[in-house]
């Protein structure tokens, strides 16, 4: 692979892609519409959960207000986006080859056990007319290219006896999944040759889990096909 090449190619592709990072969200530049972020997309198809049903009965459960319990919520919320881009902000400048004092153990251990891939991209932009999205990390192992996508969730379900919803019925309503999904939706929107879609899990105990994915071509293909008809009407 000529990896320049693809750089230009991937440019000339994406280039219509326009990412508001204050306001988090993808404008097409061609139309001046306002793109369907991936992370979006996926949410369609997540059954909603009922805020007020749940505060309500924790709080009761806990013995505490409803107040105190969102207010709980949205603490730990806040708490797990620090913890988020504190961890993507560590690797991204140590892929660019700062010196960050101090250094976070975790990250490092990962990056020495696989100091054999090479880093090619970071935050790339992918996308079509009306869907965009992010990843992470784009390098090369073995002369192919791997996806990356660093996470930092408190918990990381493999499996749920919950499962998602519009025709996706048969798919757990877990982290793997959704992980699955999501950087599936990256490959295909990249449209190239991929040989693997991994997630690097850093968990709150300090270890890192690679979560090697599936690509699930076919459920992503339904996803943008339920896009497409509600932008149809």
């Amino acid at each position: 692979m000529n990896y320049i090449e693809f750089r230009q190619d991937w440019y000339k592709k994406f280039k219509h892609i326009q990412y508001d990072d204050d306001a988090h969200k993808y404008i097409n530049a061609n139309t001046g519409k306002r793109m369907t972020s991936v992370t979006q997309l996926i949410g369609k198809f997540k059954p909603e959960f009922d805020t007020e049903y749940w505060s309500k009965k924790k709080a009761k459960e806990r013995g505490i207000t409803q107040e105190a319990m969102l207010k709980e919520w949205n603490e730990i919320k806040n708490k797990g986006l620090h913890i988020g881009n504190t961890i993507h902000d560590y690797i991204e400048k140590r892929y660019d080859q700062y010196i960050i004092e101090p250094t976070n153990a975790t990250v490092e251990k990962y990056m020495e056990d696989t100091k054999d891939d090479v880093p090619y991209m970071q935050e790339v932009i992918v996308g079509n007319d009306i869907v965009a999205g992010r990843f992470d990390h784009l390098c090369i192992r073995d002369n192919k290219l791997v996806i990356k996508d660093w996470k930092t969730n408190k918990k990381f379900y493999t499996t749920s006896r919950y499962s998602l919803i519009n025709g996706l019925d048969h798919i757990p309503n877990c982290e793997f999944y959704i992980y699955a999904l999501q950087t599936s939706l990256y490959q295909y929107l990249l449209d190239i040759d991929i040989s693997d879609r991994e997630i690097i899990w850093f968990d709150r105990q300090g270890e890192y889990h690679v979560f090697k994915m599936p690509y699930l071509e076919n459920e992503v293909k339904i996803m943008l096909d339920y896009e497409y008809s509600k932008h149809s009407h």
